[in-house]
C-alpha cells in the first residue's frame, strides 16, 4: 500500500472533533489533487506533516520543544521524507528533535490541524496540514537537539501557561480523554 492511500485509510477511520473538522476535508482536498503533498517541497498550497503529542511514562507530563523557526512552544514533528509514511516520520522527528524514543498509544490519528508558515530562506509561505499522533515516551530522559531552541516535560496543567496556539491546547484537552 503506498504511504498515501496508508494515510487516506488512517483519515477515513479517524473521527476528527468538530473543530478538526475542516482540516481533514482539507487534508483530504490536498491529497486527492494534483502534486505529490507528502513532499516538503510542495508547497501550492503545501503539504504533509507529522507530528506528535508525547506524554511520559506515568502520562502526567506533555513533552514540549521550543520551535526554533517558529519561536513557540509545541509539539515535536517535521516534514515526512521520501519514502516515510506520516507516522514514521512524527516517530522520527519526535527522537530527533528530543531524544525521546516514542511508541504509538493507540493505531491511528489523534488529531489533524493545517496552519500557516511564514517564509523562511528559499521557502515562501505555504501551509502545514499535520497529521498528529499520540505516543508515550519510554523515559523521560531528553536530548539536547540543534533543531529546537530547547525542549522540557511539561505537567498537563501547566502546559495553557506555556503554550499560545490554540491546536495545541485543543489537543491537551483531548489527553485528559486518553
Amino acid at each position: 500500500m503506498s504511504r498515501v492511500a496508508e494515510l487516506l485509510d488512517l483519515l477515513e477511520r479517524y473521527e476528527p472533533t468538530t473543530a478538526e473538522a475542516e482540516s481533514v476535508a482539507a487534508v483530504f482536498d490536498l491529497l486527492f489533487g494534483d502534486g505529490d503533498a507528502m513532499s516538503a517541497d510542495f508547497f501550492t498550497p503545501g503539504h504533509i506533516t507529522g507530528s506528535a503529542f508525547v506524554v511520559n511514562p506515568s502520562r502526567t507530563k506533555l513533552l514540549l520543544i521550543h520551535h526554533g523557526k517558529l519561536r513557540t512552544w509545541l509539539q515535536p514533528g517535521g516534514h515526512v521524507d521520501p519514502g516515510e509514511d506520516v507516522l514514521a516520520a512524527a516517530i522520527r522527528e519526535v527522537r530527533e528533535e528530543t531524544g525521546v524514543v516514542g511508541v504509538p498509544i493507540h493505531a491511528g490519528i489523534f488529531d489533524v490541524d493545517v496552519h500557516p508558515i511564514p517564509p523562511s530562506g528559499d521557502r515562501p509561505a505555504h501551509t502545514h496540514f499535520d497529521v498528529r499522533f499520540l505516543l508515550q515516551a519510554d523515559s523521560e530522559d531528553l536530548t539536547d537537539s540543534d533543531e529546537v531552541l530547547g525542549v522540557r516535560w511539561v505537567p498537563f496543567a501547566d502546559v495553557p501557561a506555556l503554550v499560545t496556539d490554540s491546536s495545541v491546547l485543543r489537543a491537551v484537552e483531548k489527553l485528559s480523554v486518553v
